[in-house]
């Protein structure tokens, strides 16, 4: 038996820094909000109409969230301090994990808390080293991250609110984390772990307050590899079948392609019967096509298993594209 792992080296690497939906307005103080809702009813976390997947599904409680709930109990009253603020968080998330309904009270007074300690980011370096500041570090290590205790306390309030039905502060707390308490990562997985989280987030909010064009806004740049059900629900909610497959056509009709003067290559790496290790790299030429969907122009290179080998040499042709934008997660998916 093969395994085979294949790497395509391609492009540039882009540095995350939050912030995925630009500028957005936030109501700098929740005080109103808390009067009126100091009970918090806690269901099952979870996501169900899009694919965020595991980031959706919180985590069950384990021995630490036990020993939490059972020996801090008493700050479920309280308001976090200087002494007791990195407790009084772990506990919050403790309490959620157990579906408490202090939980969500307990997350807004770190949300609300003047302490720097929630306000300030944290660098989290390759080598394990952790360091706060209040200004921002342009270079903390490939492999670093940081992290914010009011972001991931909003994170946590979107979902309590998504699950009591209130999409449009759910979305709130989602800005906040996104904007006010952003985060980063500076190597390629994290980064595209976090983008593909907060994406999920935002068509969830948008699809429960009917924005279907928004959720699609998130997903068309990716449809030839991914459509996930919520982006499929979306265009189903807005156009019947008739018209997707007008759109489906038009779509294809205008496909254009531009050559690509920089050669790439794919390394394969397999075990082979002895269980030793070999490899092959192919070297291939692919191309620039764009087409046009629901007024969006959506580039892809068509990937190696869709180009011909020609005069001795894997090079891509306008039917190469057409190719693979008909097999693509898109039209598969809409497709009458």
């Amino acid at each position: 038996m093969r395994l085979f792992i294949t790497l395509t080296l391609v492009g540039l690497f882009n540095f995350y820094s939050g912030n995925l939906r630009g500028q957005i307005s936030v109501d700098s103080s929740l005080s109103q909000y808390i009067s009126k809702n100091s009970t918090f009813t806690l269901k099952t976390i979870s996501i169900t109409s899009s694919n965020c997947g595991y980031y959706s599904e919180e985590s069950p409680p384990d021995s630490a969230d036990s020993v939490n709930v059972a020996k801090y109990s008493y700050l479920k009253s309280t308001k976090p301090t200087k002494k007791n603020y990195s407790q009084y968080y772990s506990t919050a998330i403790s309490l959620v994990r157990f579906k408490d309904s202090a939980a969500g009270k307990m997350l807004l007074n770190i949300l609300e808390s003047p302490l720097e300690e929630y306000g300030e980011t944290y660098y989290h370096f390759p080598d394990g080293k952790t360091k706060r500041s209040k200004r921002k570090l342009t270079l903390y290590g490939y492999g670093g991250f940081t992290s914010n205790y009011k972001h991931f306390a909003a994170l946590n309030l979107m979902k309590l609110e998504l699950n009591r039905n209130n999409p449009q502060l759910a979305l709130s707390y989602l800005q906040r984390a996104d904007t006010l308490y952003r985060i980063s990562y500076s190597c390629g997985t994290g980064f595209m772990m976090f983008k593909s989280e907060m994406e999920c987030y935002y068509a969830e909010c948008y699809y429960r307050l009917k924005r279907y064009n928004e959720v699609l806004a998130i997903y068309l740049p990716y449809c030839i590899y991914s459509w996930p059900e919520i982006a499929d629900s979306s265009i189903r909610k807005l156009f019947n079948q008739t018209q997707i497959d007008s759109l489906l056509l038009t779509a294809l009709n205008s496909l254009t392609v531009a050559p690509d003067t920089i050669q790439y290559r794919e390394i394969r790496h397999f075990t082979n019967d002895s269980g030793n290790w070999e490899g092959d790299t192919t070297y291939y030429y692919t191309l620039n096509a764009s087409f046009v969907f629901l007024d969006n122009k959506i580039s892809f290179r068509p990937e190696l298993y869709y180009i011909p080998e020609i005069n001795g040499v894997r090079t891509a042709t306008k039917e190469s594209a057409i190719r693979q934008l008909r097999e693509s997660r898109l039209f598969s998916s809409l497709r009458s």
